[in-house]
């Protein structure tokens, strides 16, 4: 009938109630609720223990437990899209954080380390060993290091 006589079936068929209490869902506390949740989880992102992650989006969400609605740029949730902007880790930032956990390892097993022991044990990838700044914070460890180790020689 749909193909061959819609005309007829549509006349007949009985419509739908609509229903006035649908649920409808309170964007601005949801907005709110969401944003201390993405800067408690970046947080708690940051500050875990071990090898250090990535503090990104699709990690937010997934330890919020809601990543559809953290991973969308949705217009209606303004104040969790800033709280992502602000919290969110550049790909730079995380080779350096990573740089330093790397430099804290050596230094709790007490041993000494070059650069490029430290730049391999953090994982950093080869378009990042030569931006100046993955060095310099490569350098910059590796220096703290040695001096740590000389003062508890």
């Amino acid at each position: 009938l749909c193909r061959n006589d819609h005309s007829w079936l549509s006349a007949r068929t009985p419509r739908r109630p609509r229903n006035p209490n649908k649920f409808k869902a309170d964007w601005e506390a949801r907005d709110i609720e969401l944003s201390a949740a993405v800067r408690k989880s970046a947080a708690r992102l940051m500050n875990a223990p071990g090898r250090p992650v990535q503090v990104s989006a699709r990690a937010i969400g997934i330890d919020t437990g809601r990543p559809c609605l953290v991973l969308i740029n949705d217009p209606r949730l303004p104040l969790t899209n800033q709280a992502l902007m602000e919290v969110a880790e550049s790909r730079e930032a995380w080779a350096i954080r990573r740089i330093q956990w790397a430099v804290d390892c050596y230094r709790r097993e007490g041993v000494r380390a070059t650069r490029t022991d430290v730049l391999t044990r953090a994982r950093v990838s080869a378009q990042f060993k030569t931006r100046q700044s993955i060095l310099a914070a490569a350098e910059e460890g590796v220096r703290s290091l040695h001096a740590f180790l000389r003062k508890t020689d």
